[in-house]
């Protein structure tokens, strides 16, 4: 028979980051102090909101505009059927805390491109684009790489995935790897900065693989 003793830490004496601290590396300290933002609270972005709060990341911000639809339900892991209608950063906040209430939530029901400060960018330590169009990868590219913001953009389109990261000023920026057929569909757009077509609507899966970052 084998007996598993508690670790001390939390109430209980177990502490919830044991397993983590083994590793010989690991300073959790420095994820209780980090500072990240999440936009896109999606199926992708689910999933990474999901390991921000299982990693113990101190603050959190989710920005998300739209509401949760019946079609979120098989593949978004922290919707569930009664939150039909509400705003998923919201949605979102909730479950990470209940998930690990270490984590200190924001969500902002907002527009990424219209409604966000670079103040808030500064001031990030990470941003995390779980996107799922165009026009908004390359506004939320354009915010970190004015403030200096470390910018890890995210994506799936069916069975595919898609992981890069950028920091500004070394190196590349999304913005430097589009191709002409991206820059003439960015083109396309009116004079109050509102998009002349319709935002780009893909069914993308929930992917693990992607999503561990």
């Amino acid at each position: 028979m084998i007996t598993i003793r508690p670790r001390k830490g939390e109430a209980g004496g177990e502490d919830r980051y044991a397993r983590l601290r083994e590793i010989p590396w690991w300073e959790q300290e420095v994820l209780a102090a980090a500072r990240v933002i999440v936009v896109g609270a999606g199926a992708l972005g689910n999933e990474v909101l999901k390991n921000l709060a299982l990693l113990g990341i101190g603050s959190i911000t989710i920005v998300d505009h739209d509401r949760i639809e019946t079609s979120n339900l098989t593949r978004s892991v922290l919707f569930r059927r009664g939150d039909v209608g509400a705003w998923k950063a919201e949605v979102a906040r909730d479950r990470v805390v209940e998930m690990n209430p270490d984590c200190r939530v924001e969500a902002l029901s907002c527009d990424v491109i219209f409604d966000l400060g670079l103040g808030r960018f500064r001031r990030a330590d990470v941003v995390f684009g779980c996107l799922d169009n165009l026009a908004a990868r390359f506004f939320l590219n354009k915010f970190c790489y004015r403030t200096k913001t470390p910018y890890l953009d995210a994506a799936l389109d069916h069975l595919n995935g898609d992981v890069r990261i950028f920091v500004p000023p070394e190196g590349a920026c999304y913005e430097c790897g589009m191709s002409e057929h991206d820059r003439r569909t960015l083109r396309k757009r009116v004079s109050c900065l509102k998009t002349a077509l319709p935002p780009i609507e893909r069914h993308i899966p929930t992917t693990p693989t992607i999503s561990a970052i």
